[in-house]
């Protein structure tokens, strides 16, 4: 076989591979912006202390507040807690937690919009302070959220990617159907 025979099949098949090989392309993309239109990578940065009495001392609350830290730490595993968010908020969260030097902890997760991550980073600073409410008045406590920052950041959803894979595939898959159909036929000749 000769470099002419498969221009010719090329040449003959032509519309049909074009329209095969945009029609992957396309449903790749249409499907990357139906199944996942964007994530918006959210980070909320916690820093723990502890309201000052006149019996407290400034090392003291520093160490209370660290080990306080991976108290917070642990609520954001607590079923009832994700579910009281998850149900003011109508999404399904998974927060990830951890320490960052002594009384600061940050938590993370990922919305489907802007809007959303707002919301439920609202929502969840406002039941971390329900929650640490309730245990200081539990063990008559005075911990706090001292400073909280939220930072919300679009993440590449690599919709181009996605219709550049369909685009290949379907050039690849649109060139065998030619190479496939020429052999058929070929043989009933």
């Amino acid at each position: 076989m000769n470099t002419s025979f498969h221009i010719q099949i090329l040449k003959k098949h032509i519309i049909a591979i074009v329209l095969i090989t945009l029609l992957a392309g396309a449903g790749a993309t249409l499907y990357k912006t139906i199944k996942n239109p964007g994530n918006f990578n959210t980070t909320i940065f916690l820093s723990i202390g502890i309201k000052q009495t006149l019996a407290s001392g400034s090392y003291d609350d520093v160490q209370a507040a660290d080990q306080f830290t991976e108290t917070i730490q642990g609520w954001m595993k607590n079923p009832a807690l994700i579910e009281r968010i998850e149900n003011q908020t109508k999404n399904n969260i998974g927060f990830s937690s951890h320490k960052q030097e002594k009384q600061n902890l940050v938590i993370t997760f990922t919305a489907e919009t802007n809007a959303d991550a707002n919301k439920i980073a609202t929502i969840l600073l406002k039941e971390l302070n329900n929650e640490i409410e309730t245990y200081n008045r539990a063990i008559n406590g005075q911990f706090t959220i001292a400073t909280s920052g939220i930072s919300i950041n679009e993440d590449d959803n690599k919709i181009y990617l996605y219709g550049a894979l369909g685009i290949i595939i379907g050039l690849v898959l649109s060139i065998g159907l030619a190479y496939l159909h020429e052999s058929i036929f070929r043989k009933q000749k």
